[in-house]
């Protein structure tokens, strides 16, 4: 069963520093990763950084902001992935959880942990054809550039012409995963060469134009396990 949970540094305050409280639902989030999250902060303070109320903090592509708590302690909030523009919310349940779900899918094809997080603050450019109803949608990473994450998330439909500019719209990546493509949140650290067909179906994930097969045991082939190739 999950419930609110809390982690908290513990050394901070040897630096002169408010500790840092993380709040999660344990139902979604796990707590080994907000202990990792609590320790990398705390490393973080012990080698000179020091965070204010209001600074921003990214984890993995998601940005998380420092908040003030009455007791002075600090604490993360995180955007709610429902609203445009974004509106916070205490807590880093699904900071956490995409955190997981994207180096739990790079782990399950390149057989590593080697993500290339962008922020939900780069752009990336959609196809004017995505929306919410979309069943699966196709994911093409150029190398990052800027503000520019190097991601394309285009429809399924072969008769739509992609190379139309008239038919593609430059949006924030947030943007893209909160009004159109939710679906392609655990794609998005896949490294630049990737292309991935995902929707509610078996996903598809090719680098360089080579289709990568599912590693035994990872996240993605026991998730799919019950769905043929």
């Amino acid at each position: 069963m999950g419930g609110m949970k809390t982690v908290c540094t513990r050394r901070c305050a040897e630096q002169g520093h408010p500790e840092i409280r993380l709040e999660y639902d344990s139902a979604l989030a796990l707590t080994a990763d907000a202990l990792w999250l609590s320790d990398a902060l705390e490393m973080q303070v012990a080698g000179g950084e020091r965070y204010r109320e209001g600074e921003t903090f990214q984890v993995g592509w998601a940005l998380t902001r420092f908040v003030k708590d009455p007791d002075g302690l600090l604490s993360l909030e995180e955007p709610d992935m429902a609203s445009m523009p974004i509106q916070w919310q205490p807590g880093v349940t699904r900071t956490l959880a995409h955190l997981r779900r994207q180096r739990d899918v790079v782990a399950s094809v390149l057989g590593t942990d080697v993500p290339s997080f962008p922020s939900l603050m780069q752009s990336c450019l959609v196809c004017t054809r995505v929306t919410h109803r979309d069943a699966s949608v196709m994911m093409a990473r150029e190398v990052p550039e800027g503000s520019d994450s190097g991601w394309y998330i285009g429809c399924m439909d072969a008769r739509h012409d992609h190379n139309d500019p008239k038919q593609l719209k430059r949006v924030s990546l947030y943007e893209a995963i909160v009004a159109h493509a939710p679906q392609a949140v655990g794609y998005l650290a896949l490294p630049p060469g990737a292309t991935a067909i995902v929707g509610k179906t078996r996903p598809v994930i090719r680098v360089d134009n080579k289709e990568l097969a599912f590693i035994p045991g990872s996240y993605l082939a026991t998730r799919y396990k019950a769905i043929s190739s």
